[in-house]
């Protein structure tokens, strides 16, 4: 019996790969086995790229995911785009949100390559990336509308935000779920009302939605849209204090919820060591969250990440506590531009309140923006005060910035 191997290379790709999704680790081990059981990579990429070049539209997508990923030939992001966008002005869903993807990971044409393929200057891309989502969307992808429901709620286009939202949730979408439960919590383009709140947090939670749970179990803490029940809500915080895979603030959050419970003693016998225990938790996690990165917000970009405004929310609580390590952690976000703008006078500001409690890190912090002026006027008399604190507590970087800022 004759076949065409080719043909049949392409046909085993695009039906493994196409339905997956950009970004995931499962994608780029697929792609590795598939090359491997037909034939040695580069001849499996040959032959996809004479289909492609021949309009076939799912080689087209497939040869996008090869140069995304360096299956078969080297790594090309520039051209990786340029299949995807093959493939996606045909109407392709899958390819249509890699483009979306490529433009909020800041991977659009727009960037300036350079020698090495890991060293790139972006350009913001958000309209484009919405309006990817949006051709998806009207295909009736569900993640496709609800990242275009969540480019209107940010526009604050709430009446539209809900429907797209709506569109995903009733195919399942536990996102859209949570953010219509949001919605009706916080009255945002709807009349607020805790009961519908309450039914749209609990179909996300009943999904594995860390900040439904999360949100879910502070109405049952607080008895709004439902009768209180701590035991409930433990149960919820429970849940969401266990790390998921995309994401992970409502671990943190979770868990200084529980530190609340027994540092109150609802829903749990008072314990002021079991409370500390969880507050250290979280805020470790929290640190944690910090260092795993926040997106940072782009002079031109209303694409964000709105749950971040929550997360930074509870780092500023607990900092407001006097938790060092969440002082400390709000500087950082000042410092970056991590879903705030740039402010280094409210970063020294931070990190002065974490040296004043003895952080020793936080000492060589302002140590050092005293010597250069950043966040505060140039004083080095003061930068030498800081520094030589931690030095002397045996701080090698305070010794050293002291050293560099005596010998001026």
């Amino acid at each position: 019996m004759l076949f065409n191997k080719s043909k049949l290379i392409t046909t085993i790709l695009f039906l493994t790969l196409a339905p997956m999704i950009n970004g995931c680790q499962e994608i780029q081990d697929k792609v590795t086995q598939i090359a491997n059981k037909s034939e040695n990579g580069s001849e499996v990429f040959n032959k996809m790229y004479a289909s492609a070049k021949k309009g076939d539209i799912g080689a087209q997508y497939n040869l996008g995911m090869m140069y995304e990923y360096g299956h078969g030939v080297q790594k090309n992001y520039t051209k990786a785009f340029e299949w995807y966008e093959k493939a996606a002005i045909q109407g392709y869903v899958e390819a249509q949100k890699n483009i979306a993807y490529m433009y909020e990971d800041d991977q659009g044409p727009e960037r300036l390559s350079t020698s090495d393929e890991s060293m790139f200057l972006y350009q913001p891309a958000s309209v484009e990336a919405a309006s990817w989502y949006q051709k998806a969307a009207i295909q009736g992808d569900a993640y496709a509308q609800y990242r275009y429901g969540k480019v209107k709620e940010l526009d604050e286009n709430y009446i539209e935000a809900k429907e797209w939202y709506e569109k995903s949730a009733h195919q399942g979408n536990d996102e859209s779920q949570y953010r219509i439960g949001k919605m009706y919590y916080e009255g945002k383009g709807v009349r607020q009302d805790y009961k519908k709140a309450k039914d749209w947090y609990e179909k996300s939670a009943n999904q594995g939605n860390g900040f439904a749970q999360f949100y879910l179990g502070q109405m049952y803490y607080e008895g709004k849209g439902v009768r209180q029940n701590y035991s409930k809500a433990l149960e919820l915080y429970e849940k969401a204090a266990v790390p998921t895979h995309h994401d992970r603030a409502p671990e943190f959050m979770a868990l200084y919820g529980i530190s609340k419970m027994y540092k109150e003693g609802h829903g749990l016998e008072k314990s002021r060591y079991n409370a500390d225990i969880f507050y250290q938790r979280a805020s470790d996690k929290q640190a944690e969250n910090l260092t795993l990165g926040i997106p940072k917000v782009r002079k031109t970009e209303k694409f964000v990440r709105k749950d971040y405004v929550e997360v930074i929310k509870w780092y500023e609580e607990s900092a407001n506590q006097g938790d060092t390590n969440a002082q400390k952690n709000m500087a950082k976000i000042y410092t970056n531009g991590e879903s705030v703008e740039k402010d280094d006078s409210k970063a020294f500001d931070w990190y002065e309140k974490a040296a004043i409690q003895g952080d020793l890190d936080a000492q060589v912090k302002i140590g050092v923006m005293y010597a250069n002026g950043t966040g505060v006027e140039k004083d080095d008399v003061k930068a030498l005060k800081w520094l030589g604190e931690a030095c002397d507590k045996g701080i090698q970087k305070g010794c050293d910035n002291y050293r560099k800022v005596n010998i001026r």
